[in-house]
């Protein structure tokens, strides 16, 4: 599988009580940073949120049966960015969508602010 940013896969991951499940996840490696040794970095993805989102979520482009939508995400979902992660590569079970531009530089400028308050 070739990997780059703004790719949505499908990986085994721990949740935030240590329960490993296959969930769907945002590359956040830069492409000129995706190498074949090197895991990625992702966000998860989850299906699990309220209105109004907090700071850490983003809503993502979605179409019921992931039919008309780039991204591959068949359900209401928000990427939570604090809740990263690394993938090795080997362990990407699936490719199933790419997110727009747009919504990877409202995740991009997200993150950076969120650095930002932690400085």
């Amino acid at each position: 599988m070739t990997f780059r940013n703004g790719q949505v896969i499908w990986a085994a991951v721990k949740d935030r009580n240590g329960f490993e499940k296959n969930r769907p996840l945002v590359i956040l490696n830069p492409n000129d940073e995706i190498e074949p040794h090197l895991p990625l970095v992702c966000a998860a993805i989850s299906t699990r949120f309220k209105l109004p989102l907090k700071l850490t979520e983003i809503l993502l482009p979605w179409a019921q049966h992931g039919r008309s939508v780039s991204s591959g995400l068949w359900e209401p979902c928000v990427a939570v960015l604090d809740w990263i992660c690394q993938v090795e590569q080997a362990d990407v079970k699936r490719i199933v969508g790419l997110l727009p531009d747009v919504a990877m530089r409202a995740i991009q400028k997200r993150l950076h602010e969120l650095d930002s308050n932690n400085d």
